[in-house]
This record gives structure tokens, C-alpha cells and sequence, in this order.
């Protein structure tokens, strides 16, 4: 049994309660096909020998690659079944394309939005503004909150359907005409755009491992450079800028951008240590902005 499992190291393997994933990368398809069906061969072993069964009608899987490379469809094969290939894959609660693009998941989103939009036009009649807030905070502002510092930095051609949809709510929460410019509306309301939303909860990310309350692999994710010509502490100075590769997927890495708005606050923001006072802040300086 054990030599079974040592067999599967070139998997990678993330679980979450009953829900298991498996990563695998390699230079080019045809290795990835080889390696993957072979070291899958040995889980339907181990699976077996534990009296163990996965639904394949389930199981699925999805290919990622830069939008420069064309996809290719692969074989993949569990206990001499092929596994469904998808254009994404729904992982705790987030839909991930093939392109990274996170197109499906926000498409996702704005759909479950704009249902509750036309709520706000009925119920504004009835209700005061604080009410109708509460219920904004409700059913808008929980999709737009969850894992937003993994989605938020979608280009501005698939993100910006969730910030009309948020213009609207507060046109319609206020009475306010269509045309009518809705910044002051947003600060009237103390809501945030999308926008501001991903980068508050990118500073968050952020600060959380700085003050390392986030899981230990996250605690050195950002680092300060060499503080040997500074001459404050290393909680004052700005975090290292690491290179990246790409234009396309390096500069909206989550590690890359979240050293870039770090940076851009005031020193008298970064030093808070408090979660709390840090993220009260952070929503009253983007909120006077407005």
C-alpha cells in the first residue's frame, strides 16, 4: 500500500472536506497525457485496495494555458474511463477557465446580481434607504466580497458588467436618474465599487501575512527588501516588487499586485496592526475619494 502511494508523487493534491483536486504541469501535452494517465493508473490501484470508488460522471478536468497557445483536447483516463474535459472547473466556491481569464466566474456572478437589481425597484417604495442598504449588504455585496482578490483584476471588458449592475442598485436604492453620475452616489451610501472592493481585499491579503494570522505557507508571500540602507524599521519601509515573466498573468498575480497597492498607502495606513482599524481605514480613504 505504501509503495502504491509513493508512486504518486508527481501529483499534487489539494482536499477540502470531500472535495479532491490534482494538479500536475509538464512542458508539453504529450508528456503531461503520458504522466497523468500512468500515475493515475496507480490511484485507481491504491482506490481499490481501500475499497474506494470516485463518481467519474463528477470528475472532470481542465487544461491551463497562456492565451497565445492553442488548446488541444487530451485523453485522461480513470479506471479505463475518460474523464470529462472542461472549458473551467468550479474550485471552492470559484469557477477557474483554462485561460485564467475568470470569465465564467464573473459572467456567474453578474447574472445572480442582476437578478436581485430589479428588487430594489420594487421595494424602494416600501422600505427606507437603510433598509434597502441592509439588503444590498445582503445579496449583492456577499458575491461580490468572495475571493475577490483572486477575480478582481479580470481586464476591464469582463468586470465592468458588475459595476454597471452596482451603478444601477444605487441609482435605484437613491431615485436617482439614469444619467445621474454615481460616484457621489457610492459615497452617499458608504458602498464600494468593484474595483476598490479587490484592492481593499488585496491590502487585506496582504496585511494578514505580514502579521502572519493567515496560513503559515502565506507568512513569507511578500517580503521587505534589504533594509541595510534604511533607516526605519522594516514594518515602515515598502515591500519588494517581484519580476514577473508575463504582462499577461504576472502583472495581476495576486503577489505582484498586492506589493504594488501596499506600497501606494501612506506609511500611517501600513503600520496599523489591528485588522479591524487596518480595513476601517482602508474603506474611509477609498469611500473620500468619491
Amino acid at each position: 500500500m505504501l509503495s502504491v502511494m509513493s508512486g504518486l508523487c508527481k501529483l499534487k493534491f489539494y482536499l477540502f472536506a470531500d472535495d479532491t483536486n490534482i494538479f500536475y504541469t509538464a512542458d508539453n501535452l504529450d508528456d503531461l497525457q503520458k504522466t497523468l494517465n500512468r500515475e493515475l493508473k496507480k490511484l485507481t490501484l491504491w482506490l481499490n485496495c481501500n475499497r474506494l470508488a470516485l463518481n467519474i460522471t463528477k470528475t472532470n478536468f481542465v487544461l491551463f494555458a497562456s492565451v497565445n497557445k492553442p488548446l488541444k483536447n487530451v485523453t485522461i483516463l480513470l479506471g479505463r474511463k475518460a474523464i470529462a474535459q472542461k472549458d473551467f472547473v468550479k474550485y471552492i466556491g470559484v469557477l477557474i477557465d483554462s485561460r485564467l481569464s475568470f470569465k465564467a466566474h464573473i459572467s456567474s456572478i453578474t447574472k445572480k446580481i442582476a437578478r436581485t437589481i430589479g428588487l430594489f425597484y420594487k421595494l424602494r417604495y416600501y422600505m427606507n434607504q437603510k433598509t434597502l442598504i441592509m439588503i444590498y449588504n445582503s445579496l449583492i455585496y456577499p458575491y461580490l466580497i468572495y475571493a475577490t482578490s483572486i477575480w478582481g483584476n479580470a481586464c476591464d471588458s469582463i468586470i465592468n458588467p458588475i459595476f454597471i449592475l452596482q451603478k444601477k442598485a444605487v441609482k435605484a436604492i437613491t431615485f436617482s436618474d439614469v444619467r445621474t453620475h454615481s460616484a457621489p452616489l457610492f459615497k452617499l451610501l458608504n458602498i464600494l465599487t468593484i474595483h476598490d472592493i479587490y484592492k481593499i481585499e488585496t491590502l487585506k491579503f496582504v496585511h494578514d501575512c505580514l502579521n502572519k494570522v493567515n496560513p503559515c505557507q502565506f507568512h513569507t508571500y511578500y517580503t521587505y527588501p534589504d533594509n541595510s540602507h534604511y533607516t526605519t524599521s522594516s514594518s515602515q519601509c515598502k515591500l519588494y516588487i517581484p519580476m514577473v515573466r508575463t504582462s499577461t498573468y504576472g502583472l495581476k498575480s495576486l503577489k505582484y499586485n498586492g506589493a504594488i497597492v501596499w506600497n501606494d498607502l501612506p506609511l500611517t495606513v501600513r503600520v496599523v496592526t489591528s485588522r479591524k482599524a487596518f480595513a476601517k481605514t482602508l474603506k474611509s480613504i477609498f469611500i473620500s475619494i468619491y
